[in-house]
């Protein structure tokens, strides 16, 4: 049906307002169940994000008898309207501006989306609670569809309960990722969170000096973390072998090392590297290898390199 605000602008500007499909079948309604009482079903609920807050707007069916007592229905959209924007032209006779047609129509919505309107809607207690009925609506029991829309996008597949309890933006992030995020929005009281729960606060993290003075533990002491440091120019050319600049204690640490060469004997024959302990000295670091032989061979230079022959392919 026409909206208050709606036919009061086009009767101040003296315009005649153009009724809707929707206005047509509610007239009619209207006229065939006059004498029989109303229920309603809401068929579908939308919360809407609009600048920086969300509205209800909700379509619904209502569900009467003529007089014979045969079953009518008629569908209305409620929760929005439209307020008229004029084109006016000015009147010399008066000396005003007069509307003439009407240029735009700006959407206005009604109902903002809290727990108590949402639950009102769906419980029938909405418009006697803002003034408009006397006595609740009667409210047939259906399975309703909950929309949430941002836009020109449409979501759906929300429960009653996400619906009534969830902050706009943890259902859009649903609606697009597939679950909510970890860090959920308050939506109504801040308190509380999904089926009416009290969230509780989590307490803030500690220091790791508040958490041993909370613990009534002694800290550690900052010597016993420190470990000594060698710079790479101190290091030994033949000795690269150190942990972190920590001396080799254990006794593993102190057996030969693999270099690839220990126990091995080369294609050539060569016999395999000696390598040699050294006894660690108190306050240096790791050992040293000391070959009897050069690490590295050298070339006959007399000897010509071998080399593979390359093969050379006939073509046919």
């Amino acid at each position: 049906m026409v909206h208050k605000r709606t036919a009061q602008l086009y009767k101040e500007a003296g315009i005649e307002y153009p009724l809707t499909t929707e206005d047509y079948g509610l007239l009619s309604f209207e006229r065939e169940t006059r004498n029989s009482p109303n229920s309603y079903r809401i068929d579908q609920i939308y919360r809407v994000k609009h600048i920086d807050k969300d509205y209800i707007i909700y379509n619904q069916t209502i569900i009467s008898r003529d007089n014979p007592g045969n079953r009518k229905t008629a569908t209305e959209t409620v929760g929005t309207h439209q307020e008229p924007q004029f084109q006016k032209r000015y009147d010399p006779e008066t000396n005003m501006h007069i509307p003439i047609a009407v240029d735009t129509s700006d959407v206005i919505y009604d109902i903002e989306a809290t727990k108590d309107n949402i639950e009102s809607i769906l419980n029938g207690t909405y418009h006697q609670k803002i003034g408009e009925e006397d006595k609740p609506r009667t409210i047939v029991p259906y399975a309703t569809n909950f929309v949430l829309q941002n836009g020109n996008q449409k979501f759906g597949d929300f429960t009653r309960d996400e619906f009534v309890n969830r902050h706009f933006d943890d259902l859009l992030f649903k609606a697009t990722n597939g679950y909510y995020p970890r860090q959920l929005k308050p939506f109504g009281d801040n308190n509380v969170g999904i089926n009416n729960e009290i969230r509780k606060e989590e307490p803030p993290l500690l220091s790791k000096e508040k958490m041993y003075e909370v613990l009534e533990i002694e800290q550690p002491k900052k010597d016993l973390l420190v470990t000594k440091h060698v710079e790479p120019q101190e290091r030994d050319e033949l000795n690269p072998y150190t942990i972190r600049g920590e001396p080799f204690t254990s006794e593993k640490q102190k057996t030969k090392i693999d270099n690839n060469y220990d126990d091995k004997v080369d294609e050539e024959g060569d016999e395999p590297y000696d390598v040699t302990d050294k006894k660690i000295e108190e306050g240096k670091t790791g050992f040293e290898v000391k070959p009897d032989k050069p690490l590295v061979k050298e070339q006959d230079k007399h000897k010509p390199l071998k080399t593979k022959r390359s093969r050379t392919t006939k073509r046919v």
